[in-house]
């Protein structure tokens, strides 16, 4: 499995993806794959998803509240999750 997460076997994705943060993200997940293979497949990938997406708001709440602090409290998100200032 290890092997597929390699960004040289897709080229097209080479400087599209921050590498520093996927290994980041495997890192972090590594604890969970014990349970999340011992699962069914459909379980599986609902399961990682939901780990996936619940890291990735709380990265972007504690990205907000820097912005926040930076900038006296004068920003906002919009409906399409972009920061208005």
């Amino acid at each position: 499995m290890e092997i597929l997460c390699r960004i040289k076997f897709v080229p097209e994705l080479n400087g599209v993806i921050n590498t520093d943060v996927a290994e980041q993200g495997f890192a972090k997940y590594k604890t969970c794959k014990t349970f999340l293979n011992s699962m069914k497949p459909l379980n599986h990938i609902y399961l990682l998803r939901s780990l996936v997406n619940e890291r990735n708001s709380l990265v972007n709440k504690s990205f907000l509240d820097s912005l926040k602090d930076s900038y006296a409290g004068h920003v906002s998100i919009d409906a399409l999750g972009r920061c208005v200032f």
